[in-house]
């Protein structure tokens, strides 16, 4: 049980008056993710740092179970791995139950439920209605995409739209590239990428390795306060889009 002592301190400040979130707090809030071990811990971080929006939390959560289901990846995709889970799926169809299998199976196992959904899915196919043989290329994605108008099995065809629906989030928005350049707190800014998420030091990463020339990254859930520091290299953060542009024909008119 995890105790009031054993708890981060909490920087009540930096939390009420901040929604760029210093990296200390970040922290803090991972520990408490960690230590409760499941998303029903929400709610109650909330409560502790009434400063950050529960879709933050929920951002920064999806995020880390995204990071830890791609470094266990190849756990699960062992041959005899996926088998054991199929086999697992078929006797929950046998044993019945109102509660959705592939979600029981995946809380067990601490899988996403999609990518079990995905697993179960592959190996259904391959000793159903393929006979052993390969599956053609692209065949599960499009089945996931339309489970309950593709997939014949109507058990398995709900439990994959259950699991696509709890899988659903945000799509990513596609860059602005800026035909004429803007200013942003005295910085030129040639592109613009709105993110629907949190902004945090691994997925940040990509913006200064990937993006080519000065640009602004706007993280709707807000971000980590200490990476705002590469304005030097152009890269720009906001949790809005900024009211205070500088347009070229504001420029002009003052020339």
């Amino acid at each position: 049980m995890t105790t009031d002592a054993s708890r981060p301190r909490i920087l009540w400040r930096e939390v009420e008056f901040s929604f760029a979130m210093k990296l200390e707090i970040y922290n803090q809030i991972l520990t408490l993710m960690h230590t409760y071990g499941s998303r029903d811990c929400l709610k109650t971080i909330a409560l502790q740092y009434p400063g950050v929006t529960y879709n933050t939390l929920v951002s920064i959560y999806s995020q880390d179970y995204q990071k830890k289901t791609r470094k266990n990846h190849h756990k699960h995709h062992k041959l005899e791995v996926m088998e054991r889970y199929y086999e697992r799926y078929l006797v929950g169809v046998t044993q019945g139950g109102s509660e959705p299998i592939l979600l029981r199976i995946a809380e067990e196992i601490d899988l996403s439920y999609s990518l079990l959904a995905r697993i179960v899915l592959e190996r259904h196919l391959f000793h159903t209605c393929f006979n052993g043989e390969n599956l053609p290329k692209g065949i599960v994605s499009q089945m996931m995409k339309d489970p309950l108008g593709q997939i014949r099995n109507k058990t398995l065809a709900n439990e994959v739209h259950q699991d696509d629906m709890r899988s659903r989030g945000y799509d990513k928005t596609p860059d602005c590239k800026l035909e004429i350049p803007i200013a942003v707190d005295g910085f030129v800014v040639n592109w613009i990428e709105s993110k629907a998420s949190f902004g945090d030091e691994y997925n940040h990463q990509t913006y200064l390795k990937d993006q080519f020339g000065p640009g602004m990254v706007i993280y709707w859930f807000g971000f980590i306060d200490e990476l705002d520091c590469f304005r030097d290299r152009g890269i720009i953060l906001k949790d809005d889009f900024p009211a205070d542009i500088v347009t070229l024909e504001s420029l002009l008119e003052n020339v």
